[in-house]
């Protein structure tokens, strides 16, 4: 059983969320998981009862719902707060405030403990939903129902945020920018990158294609399809435009692109049509590798040890946000080279796709066996990947048992059965691309939610120290 106190002064606006935490703990208490002890008409000035001195002594959880009222009323914070803050210090009980409504909260003993509320917002700026959904798993949390992680505010609630010195602070402050800033360059990169992979498989293949049947037999709603994904792309990119530099020329380029297409397919031009096949070779010829330099640039720029060596040992919500982050980088690192390896494929086997039907002797004995040698070597490196690391097995044996129809077909020397397999083959292994591609970008998604706990963590702590 886990004896729970609730501390909160008398305002009914206090007293109606208290009504609703109670409501979410009574399950519980009947169930016999959850002892009860609620305190909150204690009129300013009185003294602290036998039986509330006892319960503090005994409580395993003391929430407090914190508001101005709370802040103001003499009993709670200068006899019952320090009794619950000696044995908090001491480790015998868990404190988990709540920001009920805006209050100077940071400037009292209180100010250094992590309130369960999720970027800081009070229950007050909470809609309904937001607020029953923290009742309910902070119900959950208090009786251990709720398994968390580094990733929620509940998993760290209670823990101090004790910044350093001044010289440290500013030193703490000035890396954990720049790894926000490095963070958000990777994340746009990669933005960029899979925009330019959705140009590759969704506009590149389907007009490459169609571009033999072309004007007479083509698929034109393939081709308008393409056409209109391409916009699409444009558009998404557009919105990224600030954040690099080569964005810019990669717009313009696309959007030539985007004219040619249209222009090709308006008028049924078979050359206008080839002319935008070239264009669009070029530009994934030429950028993914470059925007791949920016993912790189940003890995390896990452310095999470520099962070490290600023976080003081008892500012323990840091200190838990900076491990989750250099776990983050070094899973990122695998992941990176990972996607370097698959560019390099990707690069090899767009230029076997341009070159089909017109000189398979070249694609035989260069591209596929460069191709095939380094998805041989993903495999192995996917082997022996971290957990949570490694790629679909099926996805890499589907593009295996694709090699093997390839292989087939070129020892048959038949160019039809070569064409019709390595289609099948490059399919494959773009489905491979893909998944790590999205591995990777949902990886840079986690980093940008840690390195934005880590500014929100800071930023009201220095609030309270510096207001």
């Amino acid at each position: 059983m886990v004896d729970v106190m609730i501390l909160c002064a008398r305002s009914d606006r206090d007293i109606r969320h208290l009504e609703r935490l109670r409501a979410h703990l009574r399950h519980f208490e009947r169930t016999g998981e959850v002892s009860l002890f609620e305190e909150f008409q204690i009129e300013p000035g009185s003294v602290v009862s036998d039986s509330i001195a006892q319960a503090i002594s005994r409580v395993s959880v003391a929430v407090l719902l914190i508001t101005a009222d709370f802040l103001a009323h003499d009993t709670l914070m200068t006899e019952q707060l320090p009794r619950l803050l000696e044995r908090y210090q001491r480790s015998e009980l868990r404190l988990l405030p709540v920001l009920v409504s805006a209050c100077g909260y940071q400037l009292t003993p209180l100010g250094s403990i992590q309130p369960i509320n999720p970027g800081r917002r009070s229950l007050t700026e909470m809609n309904v939903h937001e607020r029953e959904r923290l009742f309910e798993r902070l119900a959950k949390a208090i009786i251990g129902r709720e398994p968390l992680s580094l990733n929620d505010p509940l998993a760290v609630a209670g823990a101090v945020v004790t910044l350093p010195h001044e010289p440290e602070w500013s030193s703490l402050r000035g890396s954990s920018q720049g790894i926000q800033r490095q963070i958000d360059l990777l994340t746009h990169a990669k933005t960029v990158h899979d925009a330019l992979h959705r140009v590759q498989f969704h506009v590149y293949s389907p007009v490459l294609a169609e571009e033999p049947r072309f004007p007479d037999d083509a698929d034109m709603e393939r081709l308008e399809s393409a056409s209109d994904e391409l916009d699409k792309v444009i558009t998404k990119l557009r919105g990224q435009e600030s954040a690099l530099a080569i964005l810019h020329e990669i717009l313009s380029e696309l959007s030539s692109v985007a004219e040619q297409l249209t222009l090709a397919t308006r008028g049924q031009d078979a050359r206008a049509l080839r002319k935008t096949i070239s264009s669009l070779r070029r530009v994934l010829q030429r950028f993914p590798s470059k925007i791949n330099g920016e993912i790189v640039s940003a890995v390896e720029s990452l310095s999470i040890e520099r962070l490290k060596a600023h976080v003081p040992m008892n500012a323990s919500t840091l200190a838990a946000i900076v491990r989750e982050l250099t776990t983050l980088s070094t899973e990122l690192r695998f992941l990176n080279a990972r996607h370097r390896e698959w560019q390099a494929v990707e690069e090899d086997l767009m230029l076997a796709e341009a070159a089909l039907g017109r000189q398979d002797e070249e694609i035989e004995d260069v591209y596929y066996p460069k191709s095939k040698a380094c998805f041989d070597a993903l495999c192995q490196a996917y082997a022996t990947a971290p957990a949570g690391l490694a790629l679909d097995p099926g996805c890499l044996e589907e593009a295996n048992q694709r090699s093997i129809s390839v292989e087939a077909a070129f020892n048959k020397k038949d160019p039809l059965g070569i064409r019709r397999c390595f289609s099948s083959y490059r399919r494959s292994m773009g489905k491979c691309f893909y998944k790590a591609d999205d591995m990777l970008l949902k990886h840079c998604g986690r980093m940008q939610r840690a390195a934005m706990r880590l500014r929100e963590t800071l930023e009201g702590a220095s609030g309270g120290r510096h207001e």
